[in-house]
């Protein structure tokens, strides 16, 4: 009489530890109570129908434990009554060496977890293989969703289980769960940019340094410029431009940041491993002309060396109202690189166009 758990799990040489760590005394009440831990509730159904992997040990004729690890759609643990749940087996790396350890000793131990919740179910049964010919039992352990031929399916009887506490369990969740978790943020940041790009830039949207331009402010503002596009930031470098910004580029045509903040997105899925360096080229009033060159890899991982010319327009508080960009791409090979600092920002003392002879 007692919890089903207990009495299998609680052996003596457990009781006298628990005896000697002082936790004898509140485990010895589980002895003392009505069958309880061997028939599963609601909540076991529900947890166990929820889970899309689990850990299982069995012990082999040399006494040794082995534990392996199995996964599956959602629900591919399916629960047949309160004492019976069971999955199917699919073909794996062929050792099959938990199936050769049932066929010897048919004890075997489960762990059921969520990491999200920070709970762990433990159930302890005997196990029964059935074969792939048993058509019937097996159809009560194919998955819904999955196509694949069943090698076998296993039964598990269960004896007792137990629900453990959350303590050191460290939580981690499904791509789908941090898709759901995301999602509605993802959103929510959607619609505020595009609530910012159609916003008019206030009198504190000053990019400096302003027109008119000097050789040093010219060129500050084109290392600025560089700065940023190496960053790969799109919503940061758009806040560089003006709300109804024109940009010609290559062959595309874009007014105002919402576009370009989709062009540069578009542009850097398709650019990898990106790395500029921008050069002046001349300068007059609010006017400044940029030569430029990057070098990138595309989709398959073939170089690229983009070289480019810019014409710049600002208006009074530094902000970018036109881009005219021209550029032409030319193949390279890994070995004809010259820009190989790590991805980011270019360090001051790497070269510059010029001495780099582009």
């Amino acid at each position: 009489m007692g919890h089903k758990f207990a009495e299998i799990a609680f052996t003596t040489a457990v009781k006298k530890v628990q005896s000697e760590q002082k936790s004898r005394a509140g485990y010895a009440r589980w002895e003392n109570s009505l069958d309880v831990n061997h028939l599963l509730s609601e909540q076991e159904v529900d947890f166990i129908a929820t889970r899309d992997s689990f850990y299982m040990a069995s012990v082999s004729e040399t006494n040794w434990p082995y534990v392996q690890h199995r996964g599956g759609p959602v629900g591919f643990l399916k629960v047949i009554d309160e004492k019976t749940i069971g999955f199917a087996d699919y073909s794996g790396n062929r050792q099959y060496i938990s199936t050769g350890n049932f066929s010897n000793n048919d004890r075997v131990s489960l762990f059921l977890m969520d990491y999200p919740s920070k709970s762990r179910l433990k159930i302890l049964g005997r196990i029964s293989i059935v074969n792939g010919d048993n058509t019937q039992e097996l159809a009560l352990l194919k998955s819904t969703n999955s196509s694949a031929p069943i090698e076998r399916g296993f039964i598990i009887h269960i004896e007792g289980f137990d629900w453990n506490c959350p303590k050191y369990i460290t939580p981690r969740y499904t791509e789908t769960q941090i898709k759901n978790f995301i999602e509605p943020i993802q959103q929510e940041n959607a619609q505020l940019k595009t609530v910012l790009a159609q916003q008019a830039p206030s009198e504190r949207e000053i990019k400096k340094p302003l027109p008119p331009f000097t050789r040093e402010t010219a060129e500050q503002k084109i290392r600025m410029a560089e700065d940023g596009w190496n960053g790969k930031n799109p919503e940061k470098i758009a806040l560089a431009y003006s709300q109804e910004s024109i940009w010609r580029n290559r062959n595309e045509f874009v007014t105002g940041r919402a576009q370009i903040i989709e062009l540069l997105t578009r542009k850097w899925q398709k650019e990898c491993n990106y790395r500029l360096i921008k050069e002046l080229w001349a300068y007059n009033d609010n006017r400044i002309a940029v030569r430029f060159a990057y070098e990138y890899q595309d989709l398959d991982e073939q170089w690229f060396r983009a070289y480019g010319n810019e014409n710049w327009q600002f208006n009074e508080q530094g902000l970018m109202t036109h881009r005219h960009a021209s550029i032409n791409d030319l193949k390279i090979s890994a070995s004809e690189r010259k820009f190989h600092w790590p991805l980011g920002v270019r360090p001051l003392e790497h070269a510059g166009l010029t001495d780099l002879g582009l």
